[in-house]
């Protein structure tokens, strides 16, 4: 069986198998608040859960390679790098750990937790070891443009840049969202607003790496090849959604 087609029968298969829900919304988010358009992906908990992959593991992969090898559903950039290329904070990747909880540094306010295959959103601060002990999965991001149902206050709204957030109902609902050149504010106040994002009400919003290293990938339940919104700069570790 040649290597063409064995791709083909993932995408069909994995396409079809997918429990989640690919969307796309425009949001007058952009500069001078003209509209955009956000890419996610929408699951529900327990079908799906969260897997950190650790590309110090596959050198030369890009995050859409690392996806099709994981026979991942979505799948988005992680979070935030090092100047030397390390993974910012906390890594726990398959129940491997790598890296130490940052506190107290801008970017490590948030910690993207699965443990007992159910994931959860905490803020750095709040976690404690009871919290990290036998944790399948950990990704420290940030900062939360939502905690608690509401917008964050004091965020930064004069840059703007390419954005990758996930974003919880709380409740066992979950999304990876992508979206073009914003702010952190206007997106912050965008998912608070009740109307304009179509899953679900958010209580909680994470904070990814932005910039160059945002971008996004998922599988289409129409059968056609996965949409790939690529990231410029090669990430340390990617955000899968996988099948439980």
């Amino acid at each position: 069986m040649n290597r063409s087609f064995k791709l083909l029968m993932f995408f069909l298969t994995a396409a079809t198998a997918t429990a989640g829900e690919t969307f796309r919304f425009d949001a007058e988010i952009g500069p001078d608040k003209r509209a955009v358009t956000v890419h996610g992906y929408a699951f529900r908990e327990p079908e799906e859960t969260f897997r950190v992959i650790d590309l110090s593991t596959q050198p030369s992969a890009r995050m859409g390679d690392a996806l099709v090898a994981a026979a991942a559903f979505a799948g988005c950039n992680g979070g935030n790098l090092r100047p030397d290329g390390q993974p910012f904070g906390l890594m726990i990747a398959s129940s491997v750990k790598s890296g130490s909880l940052a506190m107290e540094e801008p970017g490590s306010e948030g910690l993207l937790l699965v443990k007992n295959g159910v994931a959860s959103l905490l803020a750095s601060k709040a976690a404690t070891p009871g919290h990290l002990e036998q944790a399948e999965q950990a990704l420290q991001g940030g900062p939360f443009l939502m905690d608690n149902g509401v917008p964050t206050e004091r965020l930064d709204a004069e840059h703007f840049s390419r954005r990758t957030v996930v974003v919880t109902s709380g409740n066992g609902e979950w999304a990876i969202l992508y979206s073009p050149s914003t702010t952190l504010d206007l997106l912050a106040r965008m998912l608070a607003d009740g109307k304009t994002f179509p899953k679900f009400k958010i209580v909680a919003a994470l904070n990814l790496a932005g910039g160059t290293a945002s971008g996004i990938w998922f599988q289409r339940s129409d059968g056609a090849p996965p949409l790939y919104l690529r990231e410029i700069t090669p990430g340390r570790n990617v955000l899968a959604v996988m099948p439980k």
